[in-house]
């Protein structure tokens, strides 16, 4: 199995406490050492991504203002399927729904550098199972 870094990765993240948006930006940005774009509310990622559609990774909590962070995620899921949304909660409930909608993981809040580490290692180098290998 070859592993593939995701090039140029784009991240976006959706968390409407700046503590922890900032937080989880830093961290982000630090580990794949590329801007990271944070929004607090589900409505004005979902319009960032309508206009340009940018971004690898999406990273959302599930206590959104507005636009709930599963409704979002299923919105963008249905979208774009290719996209990778992992959804933050503290409600162990969540991990369910996530998983109902086909999200790609739900990380589970108070987390971590560590966590967010590990998000990155799964998710940006990843196998390369959706390409064929090179001849």
């Amino acid at each position: 199995m070859r592993l593939n870094i995701i090039q140029n990765v784009k991240i976006i993240v959706i968390e409407p406490d700046p503590m922890i948006r900032e937080f989880v930006v830093d961290v982000l940005e630090f580990s794949v050492n590329r801007k990271v774009r944070s929004f607090e509310n589900g409505q004005d990622a979902l319009n960032f991504l309508t206009s340009n559609g940018d971004a690898d990774i999406i990273i959302s909590e599930a206590d959104l203002p507005g636009t709930p962070g599963l409704n979002f995620l299923s919105i963008v899921k249905e979208k774009w399927p290719d996209r990778i949304c992992i959804l933050m909660s503290s409600d162990s409930n969540n991990e369910k729904a996530a998983e109902a909608l086909g999200l790609e993981a739900c990380l589970s809040k108070p987390f971590g550098v560590k966590d967010l580490f590990a998000i990155v290692q799964k998710f940006v180098v990843e196998s390369d199972r959706k390409k064929p290998p090179n001849v």
